[in-house]
């Protein structure tokens, strides 16, 4: 089986308890937005690769022009739900393309683990 299609059904299927899964803390995600909050100037063009169910969507979004592209439909459900008013697209990272220019910043959180390393 396509080792995307793995990743994307698991995470359609974990969509139902995902904010029960998700629910502990996490102080290095908080670390590393407060980064990336940092650098991001007001009106920024932001895209967020792999976005999952939008849980860092709303402090990248604050003041800034945000999209997020991730594989899996179930958790893009759930990120829509929170974020009703920002832009999310269906999927695959590796593929998705943009003009130059289309964004001030690429953010991407626990993804890359993900992403298959031969094509």
């Amino acid at each position: 089986m396509d080792p995307k299609r793995i990743i994307e059904d698991g995470y359609d299927r974990l969509a139902p308890r995902f904010e029960e899964w998700d629910s502990g803390s996490d102080e290095v995600l908080g670390w590393f937005l407060g980064e990336i909050l940092q650098r991001l100037p007001g009106g920024a063009a932001v895209i967020e690769l792999g976005c999952g169910s939008g849980t860092a969507a709303a402090v990248l979004a604050d003041g800034r022009t945000y999209t997020g592209v991730d594989i899996s439909a179930g958790q893009l459900a759930l990120a829509r739900e929170r974020l009703p008013g920002e832009t999310f697209l269906h999927g695959d990272l590796t593929r998705i393309s943009f003009p130059d220019g289309t964004f001030d910043a690429v953010v991407a959180l626990y993804v890359f683990n993900h992403v298959p390393q031969v094509e």
